[in-house]
């Protein structure tokens, strides 16, 4: 479901920051779960997917902005638009 999800998300033109899938690969699990039966990070574990995601955003920053604002702004409708799908 993830894959599918994130191909869709690729596929519509979002980019995709997947790094965070490693943030913490190298270090042991016990260390870094909430509790031993949780299968979610703790604070150790939050704080290195924020440092790896920031480090995506800022390698990526060229492509994530790529768009023009320009292009954006053409697929925001006006209000007239707006009025009249009322």
């Amino acid at each position: 479901m993830v894959a599918s999800t994130t191909q869709l998300a690729r596929d519509a033109g979002f980019v995709i920051i997947d790094e965070v899938q490693t943030a913490y690969a190298h270090l042991p699990w016990e260390e870094l779960a909430v509790a031993e039966w949780d299968d979610h990070p703790n604070a150790k574990g939050h704080a290195l997917i924020a440092e790896r995601t920031l480090e995506a955003i800022v390698a990526r920053e060229s492509e994530i902005w790529r768009a023009a604002p320009s292009q954006v702004a053409e697929e925001i409708p006006d209000a007239e638009t707006m009025e009249s799908i009322r």
